[in-house]
């Protein structure tokens, strides 16, 4: 009996087929019959895996660093791999493993490699890089859809795909515009040989589970996140190491413990005994700091603060607003401080220090009640005392007469130090989060009143712990604002705290209001601040123009120094929210995200609406704080909200997916979404009675010249708000390639019904195909891979295409002969546009996961 794929699964068996090929034949020759003919054709960078489980498709083998495939950039590889044997019957690797797949390829410096896994839930696939010499340069070996590795320099790559378990299609993509974050990366700054875990079983039996394990508790207790030592896991056999280097690389000693210890945490999390498993990360001050310059605080002006002082200088009615600074600790005896710090009843600073390993405490001990910052280095004149900056631009006192302004003077600073020499760890950071909070945490003390808003200048990258997001989760839905720099490295890759999700993402700019040239960017950035470039004295004042505060002198002293970096932009923000705070003390983190989103707090710079480079704008104190005012005088407040805030379709992505929502309370519903590009197409996929929920946005590259493009919608609603989402899109020049795999070429009728089809090899991209003794009527087509050989195409991880476009297939009229019915293969993510097809459950139709699947065509011998 013949295998056929089909495009829609069916419940009903299709006897008689006319053929499961139907290529070849001079057109329609029965009476009555017409042909229809066109070409395929499969973008110039789309690849396909020369060893995929497809039998009928070319061969060549490419699991070693000597036979890695090559591939251009950018580019969108569809591949295949397996663990083990698959056991399909007939497939390529049906009684043998196909574990490694390797590319060569040329990347740019910081330029990312993604990896996504098809199928996660059979499948656990690793991602690494090698330079040309073979030697490790990164690895991404977590256990979730997304992995990706980031070339540290210019130049020739390999690139190692490898089923740690099971098989799975995947798709490996470069230069694409889509960089999503993964976890459990080689690259990552973490302690080897330890982990935070979070255990499933009860408060009293986790030393015991642990003991099983090998794993020997350090800190933490009861039904929260601990720290543990990994030491003991390979005697107790509960753990594998990393797999062998393979022949013709190599890695360092150093490497070989982090990714054992990468591998014992992805073991940890397959267990159903641990909620939560990650590396303890270590996470640096975001700073940079620079001499000691002070004089004029241009800061202030840019973002309107003046104004906002006419208004409130952080002192509300009643109370007081408290912001917590996680970092170095604060050093108390500061002249322009020691007024603004949170005090006890009895005078007391209420704070403190939870850097747990004392080397690197350098205050002779571990954790303890004073968060006093004794200086980051063994000199304390070579110190950063980067809280204590921070502090200062919070909250310094003002009109004293003595050195500067803090932006929200009337503010209480609550320091709880978690970085200490060379750094701080990300258990300790979440410790330091818990006890601003006012939850349960390693010092077994809480503040008796919590913080506000939470400021962390601090962060690395590569660096998600599911443990610290499920904490932040709990500290926004208590009502904390979080605030966090998006990071100094110049790149867009997510850095944590300020990527988490319910965390205010703060990037920075100069006295010119343009990026500074160290500032992260991304689609996590939400607000941007001053952080100040101190190569430049753009204001003539004779000093670079960093941001000026508080800052340690030598012999202990007061004083006042120019920094920079995104460090210098959160405490700004921070401040402003603590203003909003102080003249609307129930301003809730919900609340913040609308205004942002609204625009009514910020300065748009540049692209219209949110961007990745200052998300919606450059804070504005004196619009933050007018807006709370009105918001505490009762008035409902309603905008939309859209996720994510741009789409990059890069040069091969044809259909994504747009998210539009409601945020902060009062009716809203959209009224209006449209595109200003030919090429570029929208359509509602799941709504509500609103208009709000999820559009298909899809764009079209046929006849298009070679180029980026970029474009706009514009989303407007009943309320009066509106949202601009750029659009980008490239057309990438042609490449001619000997072959781009093998396509099925699936004839179905109206109600889908298999009709005819062909499996064909392209050449050079092109794919011609002809059915003929056609009935005369209504038809669609569709094309895509069987990589995994399952019997379906267009499922994830395989390449597809429709005719005229996969965002919206049309029905070809056969009254006669139709030639020149051509159209493009892509990958698409989201879901399908086949809005008129059968509804789910009906014959011939199956939806899931947001991808149309086909199923098996059973041929009567």
């Amino acid at each position: 009996m013949r295998r056929c794929p089909l495009f829609c699964l069916s419940s009903l068996w299709l006897f008689a087929l006319a053929a499961c090929s139907g290529g070849g034949g001079n057109g329609g020759t029965a009476t009555g019959t017409v042909s229809i003919s066109g070409r395929i054709l499969a973008p110039a960078y789309i690849a396909v895996d020369t060893d995929s489980n497809d039998p009928q498709s070319p061969y060549a083998a490419n699991n070693s660093l000597a036979t890695a495939q090559v591939i251009a950039n950018p580019v969108m590889a569809e591949g295949f791999v397996a663990a083990t044997p698959t056991g399909i019957q007939g497939s390529r690797f049906a009684s043998s493993a196909d574990s490694d797949d390797f590319y060569a390829v040329d990347l740019a410096a910081g330029q990312a490699v993604v990896l996504e896994v098809a199928d996660p839930a059979l499948a656990d696939i690793d991602l690494a890089l090698y330079d040309a010499g073979g030697a490790l340069i990164d690895a991404s070996v977590g256990v979730s859809r997304f992995e990706n590795v980031v070339a540290a320099a210019g130049g020739r790559y390999f690139v190692r795909v490898n089923a740690y378990a099971g098989h799975s299609n995947y798709v490996l993509m470069v230069g694409t515009g889509t960089t999503p974050a993964a976890s459990l990366n080689l690259a990552a700054e973490f302690v080897p040989g330890e982990a935070i875990v979070h255990f499933g079983a009860v408060a009293g039996q986790i030393g015991a589970t642990a003991a099983k394990l090998g794993l020997n508790i350090k800190a933490g207790d009861g039904d929260r996140p601990q720290l543990v030592s990994l030491a003991g896991v390979q005697a107790a056999g509960a753990f594998t190491t990393a797999p062998a280097p393979l022949a013709d690389t190599r890695l360092t000693a150093v490497q070989a413990a982090k990714l054992d210890t990468l591998y014992q945490v992805k073991a940890l999390r397959a267990r159903t005994d641990v909620k939560s498993a990650d590396p303890n990360y270590r996470v640096m001050p975001l700073k940079t700091p620079n001499d000691p310059y002070y004089r004029l605080q241009w800061h202030y002006p840019l973002i309107n603060l003046p104004q906002a002082w006419d208004i409130t200088t952080g002192t509300p009615a009643s109370g007081m607003v408290v912001v917590a600074v996680v970092d170095t600790g604060v050093f108390l005896a500061h002249a322009d401080l020691s007024a603004s710090l949170l005090r006890d009843g009895g005078g007391n600073v209420v704070g403190y220090d939870f850097v747990s390993n004392t080397a690197s405490a350098n205050d002779g001990d571990g954790i303890d009640a004073n968060p006093d910052d004794p200086g980051d280095e063994s000199t304390p004149g070579s110190s950063s005392w980067h809280g204590t900056h921070v502090a200062g631009t919070i909250a310094a006192a003002s009109d004293n007469g003595v050195g500067v302004a803090g932006v929200a003077a009337g503010a209480r600073i609550m320091p709880v130090r978690v970085l200490g020499k060379g750094g701080g760890t990300t258990y300790d950071v979440i410790q330091g989060i818990r006890y601003a909070a006012g939850l349960s945490n390693d010092s077994g003390r809480l503040p008796a009143r919590r913080a506000d808003i939470i400021n962390m200048s601090l962060g690395c990258q590569n660096c998600y712990v599911a443990a610290q997001q499920t904490l932040l989760n709990e500290v926004r839905n208590a009502g904390v604002i979080v605030i966090a720099a998006a990071g100094n490295e110049n790149s867009g890759q997510p850095g944590y705290p300020a990527a988490y999700d319910g965390v205010v993402s703060v990037s920075a700019v100069g006295l010119n209001r343009d990026r500074t040239p160290y500032s992260n960017f991304g689609a996590t950035v939400d607000v941007a601040a001053p952080g100040g470039d101190t190569t430049l004295d753009l204001n003539g004042d004779g000093y670079g123009d960093g941001v000026l505060s508080t800052l340690v002198g030598a012999g202990l002293t007061s004083d006042y120094k120019f920094y920079q970096g995104t460090s210098m932009a959160a405490p700004h923000m921070s401040g402003v929210v603590a203003l909003m705070k102080a003249v609307h003390p129930g301003l809730t983190p919900g609340d913040l995200d609308a205004l942002l989103a609204s625009g009514a707090i910020t300065t748009d710079l540049g692209a219209v609406g949110r961007d990745d480079l200052f998300g919606w704008g450059l804070i504005d104190a004196a619009k933050a704080v007018v807006e709370a005012r009105r918001l505490a005088s009762g008035t409902a407040v309603a905008t939309l909200a859209a996720d994510p805030g741009r789409l990059d379709f890069g040069s091969t992505l044809i259909t994504s997916t747009l998210t539009l929502a409601k945020l902060g309370s009062g009716p809203l519903a959209v009224t209006t979404v449209s595109g200003n590009a030919a090429w570029l197409s929208v359509a509602a996929a799941s709504l509500d009675a609103d208009h709000l929920g999820s559009y298909r946005v899809s764009v079209n590259r046929a006849g298009l010249p070679a180029g980026t493009y970029a474009a706009t919608l514009t989303v407007a609603s009943n309320a009066g708000s509106q949202i601009i989402i750029p659009i980008s899109m490239t057309v990438a020049t042609g490449v001619a390639r000997a072959n781009t795999g093998q396509y099925w070429i699936l004839l179905m009728d109206s109600d889908y019904n298999l009709v005819q089809q062909v499996n064909l090899a392209g050449n050079s991209g092109h794919y011609d195909f002809q059915f003929n003794d056609l009935p005369k009527g209504f038809y669609y087509l569709f094309a895509g891979t069987d990589s995994d050989w399952d019997d379906l195409i267009c499922d994830d991880g395989e390449v597809c295409g429709a005719y005229p476009t996969l965002g919206e297939p049309l029905l070809i009229d056969a009254s006669s002969d139709r030639s020149g019915i051509d159209f493009s293969v892509g990958f698409s993510s989201s879901p399908s546009a086949l809005a008129s097809s059968p509804a789910e459950g009906a014959p011939g139709y199956r939806h899931t996961g947001g991808a149309f699947r086909k199923g098996v065509a059973r041929v009567k011998d």
